[in-house]
């Protein structure tokens, strides 16, 4: 896991993918560097995924996201983390959402 302030200083040096539902993003925010595949989709695109490139997962609190990167490490990824305490995390520390 990583915390979000590791994840505000670093942005730009991996790819940061909110697995929540579109509908938790409108009514809660977004992480402006973050895209979006759903936890129910993220499993089928997967293959898609470049398993080279540095991934950080995040959701509302941090479980969702933990079996994403749990998911990812049994398909072969390494470079893969779970950002700890998710959106709860990044509001906590008063950074921006879009």
């Amino acid at each position: 896991e990583v915390d979000a302030a590791w994840v505000h200083g670093n942005v730009g040096r991996f790819r940061l993918v909110d697995a929540r539902e579109p509908f938790e993003l409108k009514a809660s925010g977004a992480v402006p560097q973050a895209e979006n595949i759903p936890l129910q989709t993220f499993v089928q695109q997967a293959d898609a995924l470049d398993r080279d490139q540095p991934l950080v997962v995040m959701c509302q609190s941090g479980g969702r996201s933990g079996r994403v990167v749990h998911a990812l490490v049994g398909a072969g990824f390494q470079n893969v983390a779970s950002m700890e305490g998710g959106m709860f995390g990044w509001r906590a520390r008063g950074y921006a959402v879009r």
